[in-house]
This record gives structure tokens, sequence and C-alpha cells, in this order.
């Protein structure tokens, strides 16, 4: 397992590994209602690989409500729900930089640094993602 799925699992296991309610209280979930899953006849886009890789962690969409591709192909767009807000900083950079590996296996495994995330809010409101000079720089907005 390579290293930024292990950080991805650590962190979305040690979030989301509780129910929500008595992991964050006062926060809702995102949305529960699940899509089909892809038929095997068609292989899965990139930003569908990238959810099936969260969704082994946060089947409930309580912190990744989906996720697109953004303007560039290596772009992914991250949804996150409400209750990524309610994280403290240190748990949202690592879990924006678990999503980043993750993302980076996927699209850009021999050159990594050139894949990029944005995260954004239900109203599209930016609140991380990557840095201008690279991929790897991640940031979130600080707060709690």
């Amino acid at each position: 397992m390579s290293n930024c799925r292990l950080c991805l699992m650590m962190v979305l296991s040690m979030l989301v590994g509780s129910p929500l309610p008595s992991a964050f209280p006062g926060v809702q979930s995102g949305t529960t209602n699940q899509k089909h899953a892809p038929s095997q006849a068609h292989p899965l886009s990139n930003p569908e690989k990238f959810l099936s890789e969260v969704r082994k962690y946060d089947r409930t969409k309580a912190l990744v409500i989906h996720a697109t591709e953004g303007i560039a192909p290596q772009l992914l767009v991250v949804h996150v729900a409400q209750g990524w807000h309610s994280l403290t900083y240190q748990f949202r950079l690592q879990g924006a930089q678990g999503f980043w590996g993750v993302w980076a296996t996927i699209v850009r495994p021999q050159d990594p640094d050139s894949a990029r995330i944005k995260l954004v809010d239900a109203m599209g409101n930016e609140v991380g993602g990557s840095g201008w000079i690279g991929g790897s720089s991640i940031w979130v907005q600080k707060g709690r």
C-alpha cells in the first residue's frame, strides 16, 4: 500500500470511523443517496477511481460529497461536506494531503507534483487545495 493511501486510510478512518453524531456532535453528514455502481462495460474515470478509494473509508459521504475533473485533466475538484468544516486545521490539512496523494497516484504517478486538487464547499467556495508552486504544496483554510 502506498504511503498516500495509508495516510488517507488513517486520517479518514479516524475521522469517520465512529458514527458521525458521536464523532462530530451537531454535524450532519453529506447526502447518503448512493448512485448505482458503474457498469463494468466502461472503465472508471479518474475522478471515479479517486472516489472509489475515498469511499472505502467515507462510505456515508460525511467528508467528501463527490469529485469532478477540473479545467485540466490533472486537476481534481473535491466537494467537501459540511462535516469537513468542523474538523481541526491539522486534520483538514492531513486529509487534504491524503486526497492529493491518492489523486497523484491515479493521474500522474510519474510526475506527482503536476497533479492538483481543489477543495470546495457546497456553495463552491474554495476551502483548500494545491498551491501554485506544486501540487504537493497543500493548503486548507485556517480556523479551528
